[in-house]
């Protein structure tokens, strides 16, 4: 993958990081009931990415949140 698609794959990741941490947890969680298992599994593990990148302390406790909403919609789907 040249580094222009990998540029235009990052940003896209960011933006949706960015989109879900407007979000409350109430909104996260009927999100997340939309989409399909491999769509949650993606996004739980773009989200756990952004936190191994991310050293700002608020950014991480944000993410953590959303992180935790998405993982207890993917065991509600387990269910």
């Amino acid at each position: 993958m040249n580094n222009n698609k990998r540029k235009k794959l990052e940003s896209g990741s960011n933006n949706i990081i960015a989109r879900l941490l407007l979000r409350t947890p109430e909104q996260l969680k009927l999100y997340c009931k939309l989409l399909d298992n491999e769509k949650k599994q993606d996004l739980y593990q773009k989200v756990l990415k952004e936190m191994r990148k991310n050293q700002e302390i608020n950014q991480l406790k944000k993410l953590n949140k959303v992180a935790a909403v998405i993982e207890e919609a993917i065991e509600e789907e387990r269910k």
